[in-house]
């Protein structure tokens, strides 16, 4: 659904330009938000 628009160069560069991370998150960033969130305690 997103290809459309994260092709688009204009696009990515004004969505950048409006997230803190300087960057558009990626599966990995996705993975690791579930994962901590679904922690029982903290990591050691």
């Amino acid at each position: 659904m997103q290809t459309v628009r994260t092709t688009d160069p204009a696009w990515v560069e004004a969505a950048t330009a409006e997230i803190p991370l300087g960057r558009l998150g990626t599966v990995r960033d996705i993975v690791n938000a579930a994962l901590f969130l679904a922690c029982d305690g903290p990591r050691t």
